[in-house]
């Protein structure tokens, strides 16, 4: 029995616009967004206000343009900060000859 992958439509449609987002490394407009993942510029508007309003995109003043925001990066340090590097460097030291087997 293979493993069941949920959706939650409005969950995969926001992170899609943080993918788009990231991707871009550059402001970008609601109507960009929309074309790219073929969604209604009223629902990537909507979503956008809503990780506007917690802080995971950010509103360029006067053009209306979208970028990441500073929860993203406080999200990602924590997950850096999670990593055990010693742990996770194993398999290439290994496979260099550096590390005991």
């Amino acid at each position: 029995m293979g493993v069941k992958e949920y959706h939650v439509q409005v969950l995969d449609r926001a992170f899609s616009i943080l993918d788009v987002l990231g991707e871009k490394g550059s402001l970008v407009r609601v109507a960009e967004i929309s074309k790219r993942l073929k969604l209604h510029k009223s629902t990537v508007f909507r979503l956008l206000k809503v990780l506007e309003q917690n802080k995971y995109v950010e509103r360029a003043q006067g053009d209306g343009k979208y970028k990441l925001g500073t929860k993203i990066l406080h999200l990602g340090m924590l997950a850096l900060a999670a990593v055990d590097v010693t742990q996770a460097s194993q398999a290439y030291l290994r496979k260099a000859g550096i590390a005991n087997r």
